[in-house]
């Protein structure tokens, strides 16, 4: 039976209930590759769902399995203040703070941009890295829910973009980003080329914790601890590391003191 993990953090988040380490029996994993290895010569439309679920257990003994569910927690976040005026001629009024919902975690491509960006128009649409198809629909799609959405439509228009409505109105565009920056160490750079030969370039992500006050209007140049990688096969999602990364400040800065103290 699968066991999950008793922890794994991403930030400060324990996301270990997610992850699912199974134990294959020699057996189960035998027949297990002689199905990939079959589908994979000849694999039909209606088989495509089963070989990824076969392939993505095949190699879950080196890449874990994770529930991506987890994507869909979210926060709130403090986005200004509404004067709302009543009574005569508007003597009364009163002061209400005005709140979105945010995602708790950011994504980013590992090869592509370091920049993630949600913005929710005025007629409840929403895009996510401005119709930029730069994450898979599997990730995008728990993105979306943690901002509240009750049905997603998805439809293409001239320039190719993706449209997501939901149930949370409001006036006003609402941009927030949060770009990833510092050092990936080289062990994990190592480990993310070796798996290749089962994920595709486009479909491997980084994924991190993003507070509420971390997200911002303009790019936030963010710093969290704990990133994971992942691949994906289908909709299936495999762990390919968990590392913990150097702030490019410090670099420099260490760098400048020592080049001074010598």
């Amino acid at each position: 039976m699968p066991k999950p993990t008793q922890s794994l953090m991403l930030g400060d988040v324990n996301i270990g209930q997610y992850v699912i380490r199974s134990d294959i029996t020699a057996k189960r994993l035998k027949d297990i590759k002689a199905k990939v290895a079959e589908l994979k010569e000849d694999c039909r439309s209606s088989e495509r769902i089963l070989y990824n679920q076969l392939y993505s257990e095949m190699i879950s003994a080196e890449y874990p399995q994770i529930d991506l569910s987890f994507l869909e927690k979210s926060s709130n976040k403090k986005i200004g203040t509404k004067i709302n005026h009543k009574g005569f001629l508007g003597l009364e009024k009163f002061i209400k703070e005005v709140y979105i919902k945010i995602p708790a975690f950011s994504v980013y491509p590992f090869y592509g941009i370091n920049e993630f960006s949600i913005e929710i128009e005025s007629y409840n649409v929403v895009e996510i890295n401005n119709r930029k198809k730069i994450l898979p629909i599997e990730i995008e799609s728990r993105l979306l829910k943690s901002l509240g959405a009750s049905e997603i439509s998805i439809r293409s228009d001239v320039y190719g973009g993706r449209y997501y409505y939901t149930n949370k109105p409001h006036n006003g565009n609402i941009q927030i980003k949060s770009e990833f920056n510092g050092l990936i160490p080289l062990k994990t750079k190592e480990k993310v080329k070796k798996s290749l030969e089962h994920f595709d370039e486009q479909n491997i992500c980084i994924i991190t914790e993003t507070k509420p006050e971390k997200w911002g209007v303009g790019v936030v140049r963010q710093i969290t601890r704990d990133p994971l990688i992942i691949g994906l096969i289908g909709d299936n999602a495999n762990i390919i590391d968990h590392f913990d990364t150097t702030p490019l400040e410090n670099l420099v800065k260490d760098t400048y003191l020592k080049n001074k103290l010598s």
